[in-house]
């Protein structure tokens, strides 16, 4: 790299083409510190860095997350962990430019930028470490870091007592449930609440989930994660790939841990789109064979060990008694169970099969099961909705109506 002449121009020069070019290393005046400016993908484009506020802890914020809460955290070496504390303290008092300790790695950092994103949604003012700084005799150790924020400070501390009432209300109202009966309410509550919305400010973060009410996945991914975190159900924030209707697209999910078994759900992919207005369960609680079919947690996810969810005990549909298993004949199973509706009145039905030749083959035979069904109870409905998604191995009677 050619030195830069020491004078005011060069300086101002360096910073312009500085803010004009990512990944860009520039020298600084004193002919010894680099910087190298981050961009990271997915991520919103951070606003203006806010002022450093050294002095105290900001006064009103959500419920504060214990070093026991960040699951991926807790898997790190010791340097990583007090590297990521460290950082981690200094954001929630919104400085913008951190010191760190001598023969800190760019790896590190680059690690501790992902668990902030990654297993941190109480940090949801947050965007990312944007800048590292470096001295010339050695590239690979980072000296300082700069943060960038999507809130001010003034703006976190309008926002914080609003994300802790709602988050408060939830657990009042979920105190002495299971953790399955939590898990159902929260992921509930963040469809009842939330639109999704990949287009707008905030859209992957607590924030635009629980006050805007506008997410795209991060932010029903993190909401999830951080109001179980609360309710004392371990969570954790996944993300890879899933693929619908219009082909392959990065996404986020979570594993959650009910009553001691790691099972997998996707509230985004139950929020009903359209002129569809009930709310799904059909990526409630499944086994990885199942949500495999759909969603691919990424190759290069390095956070640490995911652990194994190979149960289905806690789906929905398993606890409403409405699952097929495997071997068990699809068309009779449905005969069975919307005979049973019919004669309670009922006006819905969701089923999930353990296998999707079992939901195609229920699929195709749907208009003679529920002819069959109908005859055996002596009750005909006027009419009746249903829909299916073949990813999920998922049926759902949305309407059923009488005279």
């Amino acid at each position: 790299m050619n030195l830069m002449k020491k004078t005011a121009l060069a300086v101002w020069l360096a910073a312009a083409l500085m803010c004009l070019c990512a990944c860009r290393a520039v020298r600084l005046p004193g002919g010894e510190t680099f910087i190298i400016t981050r961009e990271q993908g997915g991520r919103s484009v951070p606003p203006a860095a806010t002022q450093a506020a050294q002095s105290e802890m900001p006064s009103t914020r959500p419920h504060a997350q214990d070093e026991d809460a960040h699951y991926f955290v807790a898997q790190q070496d010791e340097a990583v962990r007090s590297l990521f504390w460290l950082i981690y303290r200094e954001i929630e008092n919104f400085s913008t430019r951190i010191t760190l300790p001598e023969g800190t790695t760019r790896a590190q950092v680059d690690l501790v930028d992902s668990l902030l994103y990654n297993d941190c949604p109480e940090l949801f003012y947050l965007s990312h470490l944007s800048t590292y700084y470096y001295m010339q005799s050695a590239p690979d150790l980072i000296t300082e870091v700069k943060v960038a924020y999507d809130m001010t400070r003034e703006e976190y501390e309008e926002a914080a007592p609003r994300i802790e009432a709602i988050v408060s209300d939830w657990v009042r109202q979920t105190a002495g449930l299971s953790d399955y009966e939590k898990e159902l309410f929260v992921h509930d509550a963040i469809i009842a609440r939330c639109t999704y919305d990949n287009s707008s400010a905030h859209t992957g973060s607590l924030y635009g989930t629980l006050v805007l009410g506008r997410a795209r996945c991060q932010g029903y991914a993190n909401t999830l994660n951080y109001a179980l975190r609360r309710m004392g159900i371990p969570s954790l924030y996944l993300y890879g790939e899933a693929v619908n209707e219009s082909g392959a697209e990065s996404h986020a999910w979570n594993a959650v841990k009910v009553c001691g078994v790691w099972t997998l759900v996707d509230a985004t992919w139950d929020d009903p789109i359209g002129e569809r207005d009930a709310l799904s369960h059909a990526y409630f609680n499944l086994n990885e064979e199942m949500m495999s079919a759909s969603h691919t947690l990424a190759p290069d996810f390095a956070l640490g060990e995911v652990p194994s969810c190979e149960s289905l005990s806690w789906n929905y549909c398993v606890r409403q008694g409405t699952f097929v298993k495997t071997g068990e004949d699809a068309q009779a199973a449905v005969t069975q169970r919307f005979s049973a509706v019919l004669r309670a009145g009922g006006n819905n039905l969701t089923m999930q099969f353990a296998t999707r030749e079992q939901c195609q083959s229920a699929v195709e035979a749907l208009q003679s099961i529920l002819q069959e069904a109908a005859d055996k109870t002596g009750v005909y409905p006027t009419g009746t909705s249903y829909g299916v998604d073949a990813k999920a191995n998922y049926l759902e009677f949305i309407s059923i109506t009488y005279d």
